[in-house]
């Protein structure tokens, strides 16, 4: 090994030793129980609609009217062709929701604790 190449390794990373092989599990909490992770005083929404763009729609109004965390909403689609929006968010916040929903052309489905 030259010399140059010896002083560039010494230097790279700045200060951080070389680290081995991961010895240990991971340390990150797995992104299924984060997302899934919710308070007991919230509440599951669940809407229904006939166009994957309205619901992309509330989707978006959703996280900036009602103030909703991204983690705690999902959308997916529906072997019948709808378009499922599901929500858990704070009891309080349900009214709100829901003429959100009707005002994107949806409707609420049910809610559930």
């Amino acid at each position: 090994m030259s010399h140059s190449t010896k002083s560039l390794m010494d230097t790279f990373p700045a200060s951080d030793p070389l680290t081995p092989e991961t010895t240990s599990g991971p340390k990150a909490v797995p992104f299924e129980e984060v997302s899934r992770a919710v308070p007991e005083h919230f509440v599951r929404v669940v809407s229904l609609f006939d166009e994957r763009s309205d619901a992309k729609i509330a989707y978006e109004r959703l996280l900036r009217e009602v103030s909703v965390d991204p983690q705690h909403v999902s959308l997916e689609d529906n072997p019948d062709d709808d378009t499922v929006l599901y929500v858990s968010l704070d009891r309080a916040d349900v009214e709100a929701l829901e003429a959100l929903i009707k005002k994107s052309g949806g409707f609420v489905a049910s809610v559930s604790a």
